[in-house]
């Protein structure tokens, strides 16, 4: 599973973790949450300054944690900015457990939404977030790299000559992948995939084709 290298060493310890709560009073359980699982929380009570925090790129953090109840800016438009601008995932917490609300949530991105007072193992496993965004960008990056490979004409690196050149009419310039990945010039594309495209094209437009001719 190649996107586990993407997460720090030992984690989830040291979890970054930013909680918008306009109520102070809670901030020393979340602390003490986060130290008791080695976690960094970092809390403020304004949407300016959780904005501000997230600007900085000292300031780095892996989930956030969003009271619904804010007055200076909604949750919503603020959970809109964080999917649109920095892509981390994103907690509601809230007094108000009724259905409409939780599914409101969950529908415009929300990742989870947790009832006050919060649970120690909601706290504690609120890392699988990180994970599932790490995953999803993965195969995100895949997706993109295996159209970029089929967009590619390789025709035009194979350059192909009508006429029998042997029995399974293989050009007479064996190309390479990494010949063919310096010719494509793909950001993030690598050797395995591009060895991993030549296979299929191969059995498919080469190998299969003759083997029928043969009828086999």
């Amino acid at each position: 599973m190649e996107f586990i290298k993407r997460l720090p060493k030992r984690f989830p310890i040291g979890l970054r973790v930013l909680v918008l709560d306009v109520d102070t009073t809670h901030h020393p359980i979340l602390h003490a949450m986060g130290n008791q699982f080695l976690y960094q929380v970092t809390t403020c009570c304004k949407p300016s300054v959780a904005l501000n925090l997230l600007s900085q790129t000292e300031c780095s953090f892996d989930v956030i944690i969003v009271d619904t109840d804010m007055q200076e800016l909604s949750a919503y438009d603020f959970l809109e900015h964080i999917l649109l601008f920095h892509k981390i995932p994103v907690i509601f917490m809230s007094s108000d457990y009724s259905t409409n609300s939780i599914m409101e949530a969950i529908t415009k991105g929300a990742s989870d939404y947790w009832i006050k007072p919060l649970e120690e193992q909601e706290f504690k496993n609120m890392w699988k977030y990180v994970v599932k965004g790490v995953m999803i960008n993965e195969n995100k990056h895949e997706k993109k790299l295996n159209q970029n490979m089929n967009i590619f004409d390789m025709n035009n690196i194979f350059n192909r000559k009508r006429g029998r050149e042997d029995e399974f009419n293989v050009p007479k310039q064996d190309v390479k992948p990494k010949q063919i990945l310096k010719i494509m010039d793909v950001p993030g594309l690598t050797r395995e995939h591009v060895a991993s495209h030549l296979q299929v094209s191969f059995v498919i437009t080469v190998l299969y084709p003759c083997m029928l001719s043969h009828g086999w």
